[in-house]
């Protein structure tokens, strides 16, 4: 995978097992440094405000969703990598990146919701920042059928009433089919084709774990036990209903439909 150099980053220590956002729980340090933080400085607050995730790709760029490349009318303004607790300083060495360019899919509208941010410079790789891998296999051609759990983090609310999370979160959701989920979102007026080929379906149908807002953005996905230290991303968080209520799974667009898209633009002087 393009986005891997074993050779820069090394083989840093980390969890063998993810263990079971809303009914997830804390992350480890170093358990997710392709994790990305999307924010919106405010120089008049001394402050940054994170609406959303991403996932670190390369040492160039990051994959979002296109609908958290606005926020109250602004562009984000800058990337964080290493982050694991907002609250503290002394946990990780995180890093800030100004924003080159920001590129969202030319369909996006609710469907693709799906986009690339351009950092300003190139990242130095750490044990707490290094890219992910982009899954490459498909539902619809059946090679994808030992995937049944994922897993989602973020630094979303922890309830759908509640506040975000200070700390990085993670939580283990089911796939759930296209049809079932067909099923289930048969009135949105966001959706008006259902469920496309181009996204996925993940949560609980009994509820209690999902995504949540703020969690936007953010990487869906799995890694191997003979590999615990690479993951590989499946989805990007897009959009949901009542987060963590029974029937109400979250909606993520599917990567491995857009890897042309991405490679054009990511590693277009390589192919």
């Amino acid at each position: 995978n393009r986005a891997i150099d074993k050779k820069i980053i090394g083989r840093p220590k980390c969890n063998i097992a993810n263990p079971l956002i809303i009914g997830g729980e804390i992350s480890h340090i170093g358990d997710h440094p392709h994790f990305a933080l999307i924010g919106w400085r405010r120089p008049s607050l001394s402050k940054i405000d994170f609406n959303c995730g991403g996932t670190l790709i390369s040492d160039r760029f990051v994959l979002t969703a296109a609908h958290c490349l606005m926020f109250q009318g602004q562009r984000p303004n800058v990337i964080r990598l290493g982050e694991y607790d907002l609250n503290r300083n002394d946990e990780t060495m995180h890093m800030d990146y100004g924003i080159e360019r920001v590129i969202h899919h030319d369909d996006y509208k609710f469907y693709n919701d799906i986009a690339l941010i351009k950092l300003e410079k190139h990242v130095q790789f750490t044990a707490t920042i290094r890219p992910a891998c982009l899954w490459n296999k498909d539902n619809d051609d059946g090679e994808e059928s030992e995937l049944s759990k994922v897993v989602a983090i973020g630094f979303g609310y922890t309830d759908y009433f509640g506040e975000s999370s200070n700390v990085l979160r993670q939580v283990t959701l089911d796939l759930i089919d296209q049809n079932t989920c067909n099923g289930l979102v048969t009135h949105s007026r966001r959706l008006k084709d259902g469920i496309r080929d181009t996204q996925l379906c993940a949560g609980v149908l009994t509820g209690g774990r999902d995504t949540c807002p703020g969690d936007s953005g953010g990487p869906l996905q799995v890694s191997f036990n003979n590999e615990p230290c690479i993951k590989y991303v499946v989805g990007v968080t897009s959009l949901g209903k009542m987060c963590g209520m029974e029937k109400s799974p979250g909606i993520y667009t599917k990567v491995s439909k857009y890897l042309d898209w991405i490679e054009e633009i990511v590693w277009k002087n390589d192919i």
